[in-house]
């Protein structure tokens, strides 16, 4: 327990996102994966609530937040103009962008300090503990 519950002490945040909530750069990060994945059509709100499990009015925010700061833009979709699609803006892409060299910095830097035998280890254990975790939510549902 002491050692999962010392992670919440870590300043995760880069210091370039300090602007943004932890949510509104899980949205940011939401929508860029979409758009890395192939869906170049934008995310619903819907998509994106499921995607967090996120209530929809907590997404609706959060999304009209980052439209307001300038790193989201809502489009309408090109089949079915009622339908809102959310893309990132070219400042919301940057700011993932710096985000995601972030991370990949910070986890390059745990790799070669445990070699590559240990950081594969690591992997497939934090793997088995989100399957575990994941399938006991789904019982207790």
């Amino acid at each position: 327990m002491k050692a999962f519950s010392q992670f919440r002490k870590i300043h995760w945040k880069p210091s370039h996102v300090q602007e943004l909530k932890p949510s509104e750069f899980m949205v940011l990060h939401t929508v860029k994966h979409a758009f890395i994945d192939g869906d170049k059509s934008g995310l619903k709100v819907s998509e994106i609530s499921n995607h967090l499990n996120i209530a929809r009015p907590t997404v609706t925010q959060l999304v009209n937040g980052l439209e307001r700061k300038g790193f989201l833009v809502k489009m309408p979709d090109d089949y079915d103009k009622r339908v809102v699609r959310i893309h990132l803006s070219d400042k919301g892409k940057e700011l993932a962008k710096k985000g995601a060299e972030d991370f990949y910095c910070r986890f390059k830097g745990l790799a070669e300090k445990l070699g590559e035998k240990k950081s594969t280890e690591l992997a497939a254990l934090l793997q088995e503990v989100f399957d575990y975790f994941q399938k006991t939510e789904k019982t207790k549902g």
